[in-house]
């Protein structure tokens, strides 16, 4: 791994007292891992590695302030180019050669050629870690830059530190259970080819941190959180490509919290075939105080972008999404239900107080909001089949701006007349920058729901 100093001193700022030097981390891989030929990027000038999956491919880098990223698409020429999020300012400018952008610590960019979505770049801007620890210590362990290493059921004892060194690639999969103050950090790679079952499992844990590292290549379910508390996850970069494993290929959710509780999801992006960012309860507890900021969805083919359910056992309380970015939502001509914003509640808990706050929905072939109560025909769990209906209450919708035409419709229906949403307040919902100021005019179809418009 390289760090780059540049200095750049205008005439005007001569004067000035000397300010520090802006910095570019260049990660440097093991030669096997595969390259893209499809893509060039130079952050600041220098050339960055970018490797493929079997669906998009990623460049991954490290800067501690502004930097200016340089894209080029080899081979045909394109005619136009889109940078995701559309509503975050990247300072873009494309020549019809060159794509030009400004990325930040900890941003994130999705970069689509002539509308091609079936190979994007991800562009993600690492922050410099100025505390990286020591590969001595003993409650460290740690994976050097251009190290390919292979690990298997990787657990951490209490108070240990899981560090992917920026240039680090971990063939395998994590699996912490019963840990206690732990953490999983740096800016390395976390390759998951050729695991069965969950890629990055976390059970019975109290105090995890995760931050920085980037997960590839999951099939199945990529990161199932259940039973845990106290909860840090910082921008935590997930790519699960289709799941072989199941005739859909589906099954690989994102980012489940299972009766979790005391969780800060921030900064993160997730792209998958199944619920992006998901919540679900059992009868072994509750899932509160969870609060997502800042988190970007690309998802594919089944499931919802910010799902509750449909297991919900438990009870869901005290919820908050904030500045939240569902880029896509696509690609799911045969199962129901499925939504940019999704409360499945298929079980007898109680989901109540969560608020969506500064959402913005960019595209989707299906409905935008579902918030039902239903029992799920398609499982032979026993939350199912033996299915007693729940409660819904007390959900904000503030700023949310879908920037397509909804004309997928959306749902809101509770169970019956002892079992209503109650009190579902919509303050600013804009349809292509229209604000709606009634169900009817947003085309949102309702039943055994109190549905009240600010």
């Amino acid at each position: 791994m390289r760090t780059r100093y540049h200095l750049v001193f205008p005439a005007a700022l001569l004067l000035l007292p000397a300010s520090l030097p802006a910095r570019v981390e260049t990660y440097r891989y093991a030669d096997v891992v595969p390259r893209s030929e499809r893509f060039e990027v130079k952050v600041d000038g220098e050339v960055q590695t970018v490797f493929t999956t079997e669906e998009p491919d990623v460049c991954c880098f490290g800067c501690d302030g502004p930097v200016t990223v340089q894209v080029r698409l080899q081979g045909a020429p394109a005619d136009s180019v889109a940078v995701r999020p559309l509503s975050i300012d990247f300072s873009q400018a494309w020549d019809g050669q060159t794509l030009t952008l400004t990325l930040s610590p900890k941003d994130r960019a999705v970069v689509e050629f002539d509308g091609d979505t079936a190979r994007p770049l991800f562009l993600f801007a690492n922050a410099i870690d100025p505390c990286k620890p020591s590969p001595k210590d003993k409650d460290v362990v740690y994976y050097k830059a251009g190290s390919l290493c292979n690990a298997r059921n990787l657990n951490l004892e209490p108070g240990q530190t899981l560090y992917l060194e920026g240039g680090a690639w971990l063939m395998g999969n994590l699996r912490l259970e019963g840990s206690r103050q732990v953490r999983v950090k740096g800016a390395g790679i976390l390759d998951a080819r050729g695991t069965d079952g969950v890629a990055f499992r976390i059970t019975d844990c109290d105090g995890v941190d995760v931050e920085g590292i980037t997960l590839l290549n999951s099939a199945g379910h990529t990161t199932r959180i259940y039973g845990s508390r106290n909860l840090h996850i910082d921008n935590y970069k997930v790519v699960a490509t289709r799941n072989p494993r199941q005739r859909k290929g589906l099954e690989n959710d994102a980012l489940n919290l299972i009766s979790s509780s005391h969780a800060e999801v921030r900064r993160c992006f997730t792209y998958c075939h199944d619920d992006t960012y998901c919540i679900k309860t059992t009868e072994d507890g509750p899932a509160e105080d969870i609060h997502y900021e800042d988190c970007i969805s690309w998802n594919n083919m089944g499931g919802n972008s910010f799902e509750i359910g449909y297991e919900t056992t438990g009870d869901i309380r005290n919820v908050t999404y904030r500045r939240m970015y569902a880029i896509h939502k696509r690609d799911n001509p045969t199962l129901v239900r499925s939504a940019d914003i999704g409360i499945h509640h298929a079980s007898c808990g109680t989901i109540e107080d969560i608020t969506y706050e500064d959402i913005y929905l960019e595209e989707t072939d299906n409905w935008t909001l579902a918030l039902m109560m239903f029992q799920n025909p398609y499982s032979k769990k026993a939350y199912a089949v033996n299915w007693v209906p729940g409660h819904i209450r007390n959900i904000l919708f503030r700023d949310i701006h879908v920037l397509y035409p909804m004309e997928k419709g959306s749902r809101i229906e509770g169970a019956d007349e002892d079992h209503r949403i109650e009190n579902l307040v919509i303050d600013g919902l804009y349809v292509q920058g229209k604000r709606m100021h009634s169900c009817e005019e947003a085309g949102i179809r309702t039943a055994h729901a109190e549905v009240i418009f600010q």
